[in-house]
């Protein structure tokens, strides 16, 4: 799924998201059926989707830095991550450290490189 487009109300916060019909269906059909963790298993299995371990899982939930999680479960250095996104080791480190938001595009890039969507690099906000 593209990233999903934002309607701000009055005040600047979120209040509407538009997300394309197949993924609405997909959510509603998702609640009305109350599927059981092993039937969501199966379904994204079944979509072929990349799964990760519960303990890359257990490190976001914890807080950790969602590019320093994906960047070290690939194996990958910062230099080689750096290198593959098109930015400095430097900026990623201040990145990975949380001292520097950076631009969606230097976000999508980086996640490019990691193979992830964009989104997974999100922090709570």
């Amino acid at each position: 799924m593209g990233d999903p487009q934002l309607i701000f109300d009055e005040n600047g916060r979120p209040a509407f998201v538009v997300i394309p019909w197949r993924e609405y269906e997909r959510l509603a059909a998702d609640a009305e059926a109350s599927l059981s963790d092993e039937a969501l298993y199966d379904r994204a299995e079944a979509e072929g989707g990349e799964t990760f371990p519960i303990e890359l899982a257990d490190r976001l939930l914890a807080g950790e830095n969602p590019v320093m999680v994906y960047r070290t479960y690939r194996g990958m250095s910062r230099k080689a991550l750096a290198e593959a996104a098109g930015v400095s080791a430097a900026r990623l480190a201040r990145i990975e450290g949380g001292e520097h938001a950076d631009s969606p595009g230097v976000l999508r890039a980086i996640a490019n490189a990691l193979g992830v969507d964009a989104g997974d690099l999100a922090r709570g906000s």
